[in-house]
């Protein structure tokens, strides 16, 4: 993002990026791209662009006509007020709606349907493009296929009623693409699997999506991908996932499993709420299975954390998890989660990871003694509503999980206060409608249209070093709120856009740190929330050694280091005791 903003200040100076105007009653023939004369196709408009100008394109259908966009930095989006709808044919040769073959391309606020196979392609080396406020669907097979570039963000958007003519047809696949972020969107009606990510990419953050009534797995991290598309000098043992995290997500009526991983590393399955999975042939509320990649030994999961989700399975025959042949070694860890079966009063575990000690229908104490899993998981009805996905008063998941580091909010957006609540609501604030109401595309949540994406990763050190992940390209800046734990927050400071660091001077206590992402629109929601201690400083001098020279020595805290280093004098070795030097 960073080196986005630069590269686009550098490819368009202040005054010269261009607003090129599209609409049904214009003419790419005569039109010059003026409001007064525009062209007539979004194609038209995309091949007359520079680097950093913006394509705006008038309400109505726009059919037949493939986009390419083959420039740097550039926005295509809907006039504001208006909706555009860009659509290709599901039939005959390939004719994606829209390609993207450059970095830093932005689609906002656009209807984007049919194409074959895809109906957006964003093909290799294409890092920091961004898809927010549209609606995508009709695709042949795949929504969105996203192929090896890094940095990509899916913000606020609506993918449907993919695969309409090929089966198994994805909601969105991304193959390798490190730093992917999923936010805020609803994935529904698809044929096949809605979120799937695979390939070795690294770092994906998939939170607060709505998926529902899909044919495949809810959500997926790993597959078996062709190692041709893999990067097996960076990743030798071929992980599918690394560092992945898929958090605060609901996943209703999938036919195959809610949440799979396929030979991950390091990958994190958190507060996630799942509803009536595993209601085909197969699958499972959970699921773990080893990478296999022709020619190369199989991969192993490592690592994975599936804590504080809720795992409601629709029929009796389906385990809430399945750990299948050899799909695991190492750390795996399952705990504070809830499971229950719609299906019948007792659901089970299968434990397969030892092919020849396979043991099918195990019951959570079962499990719980034979595999080391799941020590303060529960089963039985989570009490959920049905429609809504939230917890209903009284439920027994309410303040049953384990608060956990990296995030603070919940599904909508609200922040979450300890104790906890189990899967992807925390009660007591404001919730979204869900599924979503007519017109609203997404969840709902995220933040109004053009508000910019949340920070991430806030982390504070000393007294105070704050730094966290910029997640969006359209901030102007970053605003710092703190408080006294307990408090209210107040404002300390909005720095300029693109930092991710701030350097704060609060007085001893402990304190509260948030971090929003800032723009003429709104705000964002709120990064993860933190707390610092800053010490009370020993007011006394520092003591003057036995040794002379003009040597003092610095028990206790790092504040007389720094005060002899402002006054220039040479501090004695530190040891563990104050009274042991030389």
């Amino acid at each position: 993002m960073l080196r986005l903003i630069l590269v686009a200040l550098a490819a368009c100076a202040p005054l010269t990026c261009a607003d090129i105007y599209v609409a049904t009653t214009g003419n790419d023939t005569t039109g010059t791209g003026s409001l007064a004369a525009p062209y007539a196709t979004p194609r038209k408009g995309v091949q007359m662009a520079n680097a950093g100008d913006s394509v705006i394109v008038r309400g109505g259908s726009y059919a037949g006509s493939y986009v390419e966009i083959q420039v740097d930095n550039l926005t295509l989006k809907s006039y504001p007020g208006e909706w555009a709808h860009i659509s290709m044919p599901t039939s005959g040769t390939t004719s994606v709606t829209v390609w993207v073959y450059n970095t830093g391309v932005r689609l906002e606020r656009l209807e984007i349907s049919g194409g074959s196979p895809y109906s957006i392609h964003i093909v290799p080396n294409c890092n920091g493009c961004e898809i927010t406020d549209c609606k995508i669907h009709g695709a042949d097979w795949i929504g969105i296929k996203v192929s090896q570039p890094d940095n990509v963000k899916l913000r606020r958007c609506e993918i449907y009623n993919t695969g309409s003519v090929t089966a198994g047809g994805m909601g969105i696949d991304c193959v390798n693409g490190d730093n992917i972020l999923i936010q805020d969107c609803h994935f529904h009606d698809c044929n096949g699997t809605g979120i799937y990510l695979k390939g070795g990419l690294k770092n994906a953050v998939v939170e607060r999506n709505l998926v529902r009534n899909v044919q495949g797995d809810g959500i997926l991290l790993g597959e078996s991908t062709g190692v041709a598309f893999m990067d097996t000098v960076g990743n030798p043992d071929l992980h599918e996932a690394i560092d992945g995290v898929v958090r605060n997500n609901i996943i209703v009526n999938a036919s195959a499993s809610g949440l799979v991983t396929y030979g991950s590393l390091r990958c994190k399955f958190y507060n996630n709420t799942i509803y009536n999975c595993a209601t085909g042939t197969g699958g499972a509320g959970l699921r773990l299975i080893k990478g296999a990649h022709a020619g190369y030994p199989d991969t192993p999961i490592k690592e994975a954390e599936f804590r504080n989700n809720i795992v409601v399975v629709g029929q009796a025959s389906r385990p809430f998890v399945q750990v299948t042949d050899s799909s695991h070694n190492g750390t795996v860890s399952f705990n504070n989660n809830r499971y229950f079966n719609l299906g019948t009063a007792n659901g089970v575990f299968w434990d397969e990871l030892v092919a020849a000690t396979a043991a099918y229908n195990l019951s959570l104490a079962q499990w719980q003694t034979r595999t080391g899993f799941d020590a303060n998981s529960t089963t039985g009805d989570p009490a959920l509503n049905a429609t809504t996905l939230h917890l209903n008063a009284g439920s027994p998941c309410i303040g049953s999980a384990a608060t956990l580091a990296g995030f603070s909010d919940d599904y909508d957006g609200n922040t979450r206060t300890a104790p906890w609540d189990i899967g992807a609501d925390q009660t007591g604030g404001t919730a979204l409608t869900t599924p979503p109401g007519t017109g609203v595309v997404g969840t709902g949540g995220g933040g109004a249209t053009g508000t910019p994406s949340a920070p991430s990763t806030l982390n504070g050190t000393g007294g105070v070093n704050l730094t966290w992940q910029d997640n969006s390209n359209n901030e102007t800046g970053f605003r710092i709120e703190r408080r006294v734990v307990g408090g209210t927050y107040a404002a300390v400071t909005t720095t300029a856009a693109n930092a991710t660091s701030y350097a704060d001077t609060p007085g001893p206590g402990n304190w509260n740190y948030r971090v929003f992402a800032v723009n003429a629109t709104g705000d964002s929601l709120p990064s993860n929330e933190i707390t610092v201690n800053v010490p009370v400083i020993d007011p006394s001098p520092p003591k003057k050694s036995g040794g002379g020279g003009g040597c003092f020595v610095a028990p206790g805290s790092a504040a007389p280091w720094l005060l002899l280093a402002l006054l220039a004098v040479r501090p004695c070795r530190r040891f563990a005791a104050a009274s042991s030097f030389p």
